[in-house]
């Protein structure tokens, strides 16, 4: 089964993307992968020894879970590049959350509500 990008955010130097894969019951699972090699090579090689710059999780099951693996990051925050369409109306219930949209500004917002609408900012 093929893996599909769910969530993918941006920063300065790095990206977080949520993948996901239905399995033949129907079941979603998700793992999370972090890049900022971005962010590496932009950094004298001297500050670079002992940072990791990429990495991968497990697959785990369930929604909830899957949120839960990019929840470590403050992902609401970041820059909407992508949504997959059938996670869409989930991904604006978790940035509307209360202790996420507080910190929100209008503008964030927006880019949140544009990407869900299926506005991709993907290369």
């Amino acid at each position: 089964m093929k893996l599909e990008k769910i969530i993918v955010v941006g920063a300065e130097g790095g990206r977080i993307t949520l993948f996901g894969r239905k399995r033949e019951d129907g079941e979603w699972q998700f793992s999370r992968e972090t890049d900022e090699r971005t962010l590496m090579d932009m950094m004298p090689e001297d500050d670079r020894e002992g940072l990791c710059f990429y990495s991968e999780s497990e697959m785990i099951s369930g929604w909830e879970a899957g949120v839960e693996l990019i929840s470590r990051y403050p992902w609401t925050r970041l820059y909407p590049l992508y949504v997959h369409p059938e996670f869409a109306d989930q991904v604006m219930q978790e940035v509307l959350k209360p202790d996420d949209i507080s910190e929100l500004n209008d503008h964030q917002l927006e880019y949140w509500q544009r990407v869900c609408a299926g506005e991709s900012r993907l290369d």
